[in-house]
């Protein structure tokens, strides 16, 4: 089902975090890809890790 579908017709939709790795080799991010392809509605692939707790609080709704 396209994405577009998804957001439409689901009530909450499953997304999985990738993080690419550097340089041009990517078969271990697309076997993990595969991987998880059955159980999630989209992929994120970040550019950079980068983690800042002050905003994951901010996101968190500062619980």
């Amino acid at each position: 089902m396209p994405f577009e579908e998804d957001l439409r017709k689901k009530d909450f939709l499953i997304t999985a975090e990738l993080l690419p790795p550097r340089g041009t080799e990517v078969t271990e991010l697309l076997k993990q890809a595969e991987e998880l392809k059955p159980y999630v509605d989209a992929f994120i692939l970040q550019t950079e890790a980068v983690f800042d707790p002050d905003s994951f609080k901010y996101f968190m709704g500062g619980v």
